[in-house]
């Protein structure tokens, strides 16, 4: 996937509407299952990766250049 949100799968709607207020919404599942960091489209417009794993945070928050962390 490149830097270009046109291009590569298209975006996942975020956020998702829960059936219980404090269990995470149905779709978040989902979204952990896409290999890598998927793209959603946020509210505004925007279309950010979203970290779902801890594993991946991990690798995200201790890169010293994170923007390269999140390049496919």
């Amino acid at each position: 996937m490149s830097a270009d949100p046109s291009e590569g799968p298209p975006a996942i709607a975020y956020p998702t509407a829960r059936a219980r207020p404090f269990s995470p919404p149905a779709g978040f599942g989902r979204l952990r299952a896409v290999p890598g960091l998927p793209r959603v489209q946020a509210l505004e417009g925007a279309q950010p990766r979203l970290i779902t794993r801890y594993e991946d945070a991990k690798t995200v928050l201790s890169s010293p250049i994170r923007r390269s962390a999140l390049a496919p």
